[in-house]
């Protein structure tokens, strides 16, 4: 996801590969072995990018990536930082352009080294001065990321303000061996609404031999009809099988219009299935401000034959003061018949540490994985809102446990920067908890934190946290910002207030 309009809160950078309980579609016999997401020299151990929309290129914010290299060490605490100024990337930096403000990695030719989609959803002027987003395509190598046959992607049709970009995710929905890529424009087509708040569209790029192209594109749209249409539809997006087909869903969230004042327009969810002509139509599962989110994972709570799907509501409500929520919907049916249960989930809810409070932006982030390795998906939730101690905005992260009947009420856990052997101290406005990564970087099977607090000494940092088998260690944690990759101007970048995952 992207940075909203300063009228939309916050956005989370939202892109996942093949989550928990997703079967991937067998490769053609003549294929090479595709290589995991974000393993970008194809050693085996996947790589964390880090985005900086905000990063100053030439003097200007336009946005870059850092990627750290992964071993059986862990995470490297330096990498290389990409920009549109960097030799061979198409493209040039321009003003809030928030390059690197969603991202999604597969291995797009089958080359046995995975690629990376670097989203730019700001200003991509254009003759009639209209702007547009953009997706920048990087291929992988043996020796890691490179320019080498890049290229961009835009939406297909009338060049219009469209947010292209906004978000962006991956997975092979028409089993044909190759990935296909979900780009959101959420700006796109104001068909409905107000101003600045357009029904949106979701484009599908489909895989294969050749590259990317819009002549092989399908556009996706949501509810454009009665009380329940959606706006801004393609604000984030989310891949996993959610009706028990064994193939991967697309999951899409509309942000709708925030509650200001008690006037605004409902946030939505949907689901588009995956067939072998594609993916879509699309199905509105949920509607209602509660679900107005940037925020959105899937995975396996129960253990069961179905996977859940977790959306995070911070603040949006009236004046953004309330202390933020996830919502988890548990499904049934499948087709015209896909329904949803939802569930709510706060730091008021028995076992979850810690308390509701103004402004702690529970659920700005969200992310799933089976941690204790039980056959159940555990919940990370960050809360960047969140004081420690008089210290505003500093941040938390909390991990509740997933069971056969759901959330556990018990021995569930959570992280600041005040926690033992956490480096660093928690700090007013650091947001800690801004972004998370679950991934299993040193392969050892079990899975790492990665934590973006996008205000750290202002130019944002991030915290790795090794996976211990029932949670994670703060032994051996560390805490890096983009200064160690030798980046010159690193003030006011928002490091790590995107990660991959």
């Amino acid at each position: 996801m992207r940075q909203h309009r300063p009228v939309l809160a916050a956005a989370l950078g939202l892109s996942l590969a093949l989550p928990l309980g997703l079967v991937a579609a067998p490769l053609p016999a003549s294929a090479a072995t595709a290589a995991r997401a974000f393993d970008f020299d194809g050693d085996g151990f996947p790589e964390q990018v880090v985005g900086a929309p905000f990063l100053k290129v030439d003097g200007t914010a336009a946005g870059g990536v850092t990627v750290l290299e992964a071993s059986k060490k862990g995470l490297a605490t330096s990498g290389r930082v990409w920009t549109q100024a960097t030799e061979g990337v198409p493209g040039e930096p321009e003003q809030y352009a928030q390059f690197g403000s969603a991202f999604a990695s597969a291995d797009f030719d089958r080359d046995g080294y995975a690629d990376l989609a670097i989203a730019a959803p700001g200003p991509d002027t254009v003759a009639d001065e209209v702007e547009r987003g953009t997706v920048t395509v990087l291929f992988g190598s043996a020796s890691g990321l490179t320019a080498a046959r890049s290229y961009v992607l835009t939406r297909a049709g009338e060049v219009q303000d469209d947010d292209f970009g906004d978000s962006v995710a991956t997975a092979d929905f028409d089993g044909d061996g190759y990935a296909d890529l979900a780009v959101g424009a959420g700006s796109a087509d104001p068909v409905r609404g107000p101003e600045y708040y357009p029904n949106g569209t979701v484009t599908v790029f489909r895989g294969g031999e050749e590259r990317f192209a819009t002549s092989r594109s399908t556009v996706l749209t949501g509810v454009r009809s009665g009380d329940d249409y959606d706006l801004v539809f393609g604000s984030s997006l989310a891949v996993g099988d959610v009706d028990g087909d064994k193939r991967p869903d697309l999951v899409v969230g509309a942000f709708g219009l925030p509650y200001d004042d008690g006037e605004g327009h409902g946030g939505s969810v949907s689901v588009c299935t995956s067939t072998d002509a594609g993916v879509g139509p699309c199905r509105q599962l949920a509607f209602g401000y509660v679900t107005g989110s940037d925020a959105i994972a899937i995975g396996n709570v129960k253990g069961d034959k179905r996977n859940e799907i977790v959306i995070g509501q911070p603040a949006y409500g009236s004046e953004q003061a309330e202390p933020g929520s996830v919502y988890t919907l548990s499904l049934s049916g499948s087709g015209s018949t896909l329904r949803s249960k939802v569930s709510e989930l706060t730091q008021s809810t028995k076992g979850v540490p810690g308390s509701n409070e103004p402004y702690d932006e529970f659920g700005y982030a969200v992310d799933l994985g089976d941690l204790d390795r039980d056959g159940y998906a555990d919940l990370v939730v960050g809360s960047p809102g969140e004081a420690i101690g008089s210290r505003e905005e500093a941040g938390r992260v909390t991990v509740v446990y997933g069971g056969k009947k759901g959330y556990r009420t018990s021995g569930n856990k959570a992280y600041d920067q005040n926690t033992k052997g956490i480096p660093g101290t928690a700090e007013a406005g650091d947001r800690f908890g801004r972004a998370l990564s679950l991934v299993d970087h040193d392969r050892d099977g079990r899975l790492d934190l990665t934590v973006g607090a996008s205000g750290e000494n202002g130019t944002g940092a991030v915290t790795t946290l090794k996976g211990s088998g029932k949670s994670f260690t703060t032994g051996g944690s560390k805490t890096f910002d983009i200064t160690l990759s030798g980046y010159p101007t690193p003030t006011g970048a928002g490091f790590g207030g995107v990660l991959a995952r």
